[in-house]
């Protein structure tokens, strides 16, 4: 496999566990939101058993939030600053946008 197709298989494969993870967080919201005035039957109730699972899994996503957000924010600054090194440092030239100059 070529490094191009690694790429985008790892970018897609990227893509799709966003999307999962959004989806973890809204139907866990909306469920929680939904259910959060059922008729409760003990102890041994379902439904408060599922909520407590749905508060457990976004109580983790938002402690890795906490721990991960500083990596990323500080990756972006690294990766946006040379980024705009770069851009400022390549200018434009009639050679570099192949223009022919005839006198």
């Amino acid at each position: 496999m070529n490094d191009r197709k690694k790429t985008m298989i790892r970018r897609v494969t990227a893509g799709i566990m966003g999307f999962l993870l959004l989806g973890i967080l809204l139907f866990s919201t909306i469920y929680i939101a939904v259910e959060s005035h059922h008729e409760c039957e003990g102890e041994s109730c379902p439904i408060c058993f599922i909520i407590e699972q749905c508060e457990n899994t976004l109580q983790q996503i938002r402690s890795a939030i906490k721990v991960h957000l500083p990596i990323l924010l500080a990756t972006v600054a690294v990766l946006f600053t040379f980024g705009f090194n770069t851009l400022v440092i390549c200018k434009e030239t009639p050679v570099s946008r192949k223009i022919q100059m005839n006198n």
